[in-house]
């Protein structure tokens, strides 16, 4: 048996080295092209479990998106926030806003309070005006509406003289604005 190998290895010397040569050529090839391609299969399927993943817990991939989006739809509403130093401005507003319904303010004041809002300075606001019934539902609807941290806390009206279409409202208000050097 050693002999007849031996002999085929004389006969066919350079067709064996061929083979030979053939083989190693085609395993450095496999090597290769596998190495990279496994490496690629590896990313294709990681990418698309998570993408599966997603798919079945649509609240762990939208949560990033829905939080970044927040953060700046929250970042444009502040900028619309007046500033702390506004005040006397924002206060001229609502003067305004009485005088130009036929209204006349007999009374303001504004006490800074406590706030939960980070970056936001609250303010208790409370205005005393006296006109028709319908100049001061008109004030109401103008002072909710004086910018977007502004709300009517509560409202008493009352008829000095019931013959008279006069009427005297006491409005509070709680006020934010924003804190001097926060960035919105």
């Amino acid at each position: 048996m050693g002999g007849l190998v031996q002999q085929v290895f004389k006969e066919h010397r350079h067709l064996l080295a061929v083979v030979f040569l053939l083989a190693v050529v085609s395993g450095v090839l496999w090597i290769y092209l596998l190495g990279p391609q496994q490496r690629q299969r590896n990313e294709l399927h990681g990418a698309w479990t998570d993408k599966r993943h997603y798919l079945h817990d649509p609240e762990s991939a939208r949560s990033l998106r829905v939080y970044r989006s927040n953060e700046e739809a929250l970042k444009k509403f502040r900028a619309t926030v007046p500033a702390q130093s506004e005040l006397p401005r924002v206060l001229g507003q609502v003067t305004d806003i009485a005088a130009l319904h036929g209204a006349s303010i007999m009374g303001m004041s504004y006490k800074p309070v406590p706030s939960s809002i980070n970056g936001m300075l609250g303010y208790n606001l409370t205005v005393s005006a006296k006109g028709s019934y319908a100049a001061l539902k008109h004030i109401l609807a103008n002072l909710q509406a004086l910018h977007s941290l502004v709300y009517v806390d509560s409202i008493s009206i009352a008829s000095p003289d019931p013959q008279g279409n006069q009427v005297v409202a006491d409005v509070r208000m709680v006020l934010y604005l924003r804190q001097e050097g926060k960035t919105p």
